[in-house]
């Protein structure tokens, strides 16, 4: 009860700052990815392996951080990103800290629904930009796209045309 009011009480800090210092840089193109995907959603590697390839960019310079299901299996995904990675008060544990300080051109926040620890991490990360779906926070998105997130080549398809007119890629 207690750790959801201070983790609650944090979340509402970090998003208040994050969205006063959004300042989108238009000189940059994609060279790095993080991924914050919630694995119920079922989708594979597979998906974010293509993009390195549409991107042009090597597949060890994208990065997972998953929010696991029952049916994940751990050796599918390096980062699991569980409750326990965030103390008492809301500070951000060794991996997790890792993931949100290390600094990347692109961000893809592949959930659709409104949580707390999902949107919590996604506006803790050092991005230049972010994308994610319509049903999520849209404040923690630059750009966000209005589709099922489990048409894995319709996502495709809309994230390498909007960042093409954006010339990111």
């Amino acid at each position: 009860m207690f750790r959801k009011f201070w983790h609650h009480r944090a979340f509402t800090k970090d998003l208040e700052k994050a969205i006063a210092q959004k300042d989108l840089d238009q000189s940059f193109k994609v060279r790095k990815i993080n991924v914050i995907l919630d694995a119920s959603l079922g989708v594979k590697r597979d998906l974010f392996m293509d993009l390195a390839k549409i991107f042009s960019i090597p597949q060890s310079s994208i990065s997972y951080l998953v929010f696991p299901d029952r049916n994940t299996r751990e050796q599918e995904y390096v980062d699991i990103f569980n409750k326990k990675d965030i103390t008492f008060f809301g500070k951000f544990k060794d991996g997790l800290n890792t993931f949100c300080t290390e600094s990347v051109d692109l961000q893809i926040n592949y959930f659709n629904e409104k949580s707390i620890y999902h949107e919590w991490v996604a506006c803790s990360t050092s991005k230049k930009m972010s994308v994610g779906f319509s049903k999520a926070n849209q404040d923690i998105n630059d750009l966000i796209l209005d589709i099922d997130p489990t048409n894995t080549e319709l996502f495709k398809k809309e994230l390498v045309k909007y960042l093409s007119i954006l010339k990111k890629i």
